[in-house]
């Protein structure tokens, strides 16, 4: 996947990742490095139903969405 790109990834969480942390859910549903995802969240390209999140340890309950943007300002 490349670092740069214009488009924005909807995740549904599924009931076996409730629980989780948002950066382990995405790392797991993207296949992205752990690096990678810690960057997202600090540059503010993660949201959780559509709120913005920077806490890699926030957890997540089935059924929200999380949106990862590459989108370059």
């Amino acid at each position: 996947m490349s670092s740069v790109s214009n488009c924005d990834i909807y995740l549904d969480v599924p009931v076996e990742y409730a629980g989780k942390t948002v950066a382990s859910v995405v790392k797991q549903m993207t296949g992205r490095s752990w690096s990678e995802v810690k960057r997202l969240l600090l540059q503010r390209h993660i949201a959780v139903n559509g709120i913005v999140c920077i806490e890699e340890a926030r957890r997540v309950v089935a059924g929200e969405r999380i949106r990862v943007s590459d989108r370059v300002k």
